[in-house]
């Protein structure tokens, strides 16, 4: 579509400028990625079970055994 009478430039023409062609992540994403990530999901790994009983040990968590309805004594 042109605007004012002036055609876009063609892939050829692109070209021509000089300008590269970068497709992909930055270096610091990349690292982020590959490096970041799989530290925080062996963080989550190592605390999550550890922040589970901690929380179970809380007098307001419900727990399993307090959830289900105990049957009538007798």
């Amino acid at each position: 579509m042109a605007v004012s009478g002036v055609a876009a430039p063609t892939v050829a023409a692109r070209r021509e400028v000089g300008e590269p062609t970068t497709l992909g992540f930055s270096r610091g994403t990349r690292a982020t990625f590959l490096a970041g990530l799989p530290l925080l999901g062996a963080a989550l790994g190592f605390f999550l079970p550890r922040l589970a009983a901690a929380a179970l040990r809380l007098p307001w968590v419900p727990t399993p055994s307090t959830s289900r309805r105990r049957a009538p004594p007798g």
